[in-house]
């Protein structure tokens, strides 16, 4: 929306993955060179993380509903693409920022697949003791 200063908010919704190359002189916003980093396809180990990951969520969901009913626990449908269903799962994981940073971060894409796997698998233990300790 415009502010009364004149100024805009815009949010921007990321498609690929960039690093930032070297940032410029913010002025009056920030402003960097960037670079376009590609996702390589999984192999077939990446695939059986992936898969891990993608069965881990139903559980992960229906934890998470028990800690705060406001959550949805049904798992929506996931991409059929690979590569982006690791970002899906990432999200619907629930994962904290620095978390996902490192999802972004990590290479090549079968790395990035364990990392969601056993992230998620984290996120299911921590949730699970939060509720043992809350019973």
């Amino acid at each position: 929306g415009l502010h009364e200063d004149g100024t805009i908010a815009i949010v921007g919704l990321g498609r690929n993955r960039l690093r930032v190359v070297e940032w410029q002189e913010s002025d009056p916003y920030p402003r960097a060179i960037v670079q376009d980093l590609d996702d390589e396809p999984l192999s077939e180990e990446g695939m059986q993380f992936l898969e891990s990951a993608a069965n881990r969520l139903p559980g992960l969901l229906a934890v998470a509903a028990e800690l705060n009913p406001e959550l949805e626990a049904e798992p929506p449908e996931l991409s059929e693409d690979p590569v982006q269903a690791i970002y899906q799962l990432a999200q619907l994981a629930g994962l904290q920022a620095f978390d996902l940073q490192r999802v972004l971060e990590a290479d090549p894409t079968d790395l990035r697949a364990e990392l969601v796997d056993e992230l998620m698998s984290e996120t299911v233990e921590m949730i699970q003791l939060q509720l043992g300790l809350g019973s």
